[in-house]
């Protein structure tokens, strides 16, 4: 085998690790120094609600749509069976499209879930709510109030 070629297991942990980066980057992890631009999460302050902190509150809100999707095909047929006519989705993509609408939008009331630190985006105007998990998949979208999502 020659020095320049590459094994599988090699490339392998070079896609891996692009995905951690690209995930890390969407969640506004890692800032771009480059720049002098930083990428940030959709964040707005909640009054009265101890999970968002100050430095959420200065941050600036992203305006591009989302890219987050669920862990499996089965969860999200799950709850699009469960949940998609309730937000007006006509098929699984058109759920999770409308659930990456609520994650990016500014208006978006955000913060993270008391019980494991999952975010939760939350649209007064609609109801709308979308729990993303730690690691970065949707676990559910559905129309609340806000009672239920200062709650979480």
């Amino acid at each position: 085998m020659s020095s320049k070629s590459v094994s599988s297991s090699g490339i392998k942990k070079i896609i891996s690790s692009l995905a951690v980066l690209v995930v890390a980057v969407i969640f506004g992890v890692l800032k771009l120094s480059d720049s002098g631009t930083e990428t940030v999460k959709p964040v707005t302050t909640v009054s009265g609600t101890s999970a968002v902190t100050q430095s959420d509150a200065n941050e600036s809100k992203q305006t591009q749509i989302s890219n987050i999707t669920f862990r499996t095909s089965k969860q999200l047929t799950s709850h699009f069976e469960k949940h998609g006519n309730e937000v007006d989705a006509k098929n699984e993509m058109d759920y999770v499209d409308k659930a990456n609408a609520v994650i990016s939008n500014p208006k978006a009331l955000h913060k993270h879930e008391a019980e494991d630190n999952d975010d939760i985006y939350f649209l007064r105007s609609t109801g709308e709510i979308v729990f993303v998990s730690t690691d970065g998949y949707i676990r559910t979208y559905f129309i609340s109030d806000e009672n239920y999502f200062n709650k979480q």
